[in-house]
């Protein structure tokens, strides 16, 4: 189903073989014959005239991030279309089931090339890519989900850098985030966070043993087991790290707040001096074969090396 549907190109079964060739098998008289196509990078797909599609909904999926149950957003910078490198961004898609599409706040800037060959987006200060709060993302501490980057750290880290985040940016500061920043010795930190308002404040955080070097791609998972920080883990090109900084706030207030996941920055001028290439988030606490198997997705896409095979 995933060869040309028009022109009659074949007579006989149509399949995709390696290297992306769509391959015409059992026409009558003919042998095999060989047609390639241009797919999308972890997908493809081919609209009636038979042309190959690339970054559309209707592509196929054929790495496995949609097949992993639980998908709750996925923003993919290769999904924007007609894009010039350097152009502003205004609104981005939710490749999820649910597309629930995100518009632009502020200034976000689209770079093609940036993670291997891969385009990806860098916010300017209060410049972030705003999903809308919906239930589907109403994640509580303790209900387990993960979230999954593919993203390049910058030339220089700014002191905090929010990389993608569910929080309020002022006031009650009621949520997550996933940051690094100069101030936080260059290591990936995850936390969520209750502060004012009704319940105790509390804040529970851990950070990542290595140090994110500038100008370098990265794959980053963090899974939360929804048991406070003991059932945070996080994993950078494959790699599990040791949680350091460990601080569990310990109590039961809610962190929910109606609020969009921005990516980019918080709104508060804390912008990832990065880009961010695709963010994926899960309502479960990946298992490793579900982890790896986005990782070697993510790592074929991207370019970036990972520490187990795929």
């Amino acid at each position: 189903s995933n060869a040309p549907a028009a022109g009659n190109i074949c007579s006989g079964t149509q399949v995709i073989g390696t290297a992306g060739t769509a391959v015409c098998q059992g026409a009558a008289g003919s042998g095999t014959l060989a047609l390639t196509y241009a797919l999308c990078s972890g997908y493809y797909g081919y609209n009636s005239s038979g042309t190959a599609l690339d970054g559309s909904k209707t592509c196929n999926d054929v790495g496995t991030p949609s097949t992993i149950s639980g998908l709750k957003l996925w923003y993919r910078a290769d999904s924007i279309a007609n894009k010039a490198n350097a152009a502003t961004m205004e609104a981005a898609r939710d490749q999820s089931s649910y597309s629930n599409d995100a518009n632009v706040t502020g200034t976000v800037t689209y770079y093609t090339g940036i993670i291997g060959t891969k385009p990806a987006s860098k916010s300017s200060a209060n410049g972030y890519i705003n999903y809308p709060h919906a239930t589907q993302l109403d994640l509580e501490h303790s209900d387990p989900f993960s979230i999954v980057l593919a993203m390049r750290t910058g030339s220089a880290f700014n002191a905090w850098e929010w990389i993608v985040n569910k929080q309020q940016a002022s006031g009650e500061y009621n949520g997550w985030y996933f940051f690094t920043g100069s101030s936080n010795t260059q290591k990936l930190g995850f936390a969520y966070e209750r502060t004012g308002g009704s319940g105790a404040s509390y804040v529970s955080h851990a950070n990542s043993t290595t140090a994110l070097t500038t100008s370098t791609n990265y794959i980053a998972v963090l899974t939360n087991a929804g048991t406070g920080t003991a059932g945070f883990a996080m994993y950078l090109n494959g790699t599990a790290e040791t949680m350091v900084s460990v601080s569990d706030g310990g109590t039961t207030s809610s962190i929910k707040a109606s609020v969009p996941v921005k990516i980019g920055d918080r709104g508060d001028s804390l912008p990832f001096a990065g880009h961010v290439g695709e963010v994926l988030i899960y309502s479960c606490a990946l298992g490793t074969t579900d982890r790896q198997s986005l990782e070697c997705y993510l790592s074929s896409k991207f370019g970036i090396t990972i520490s187990h095979g795929c």
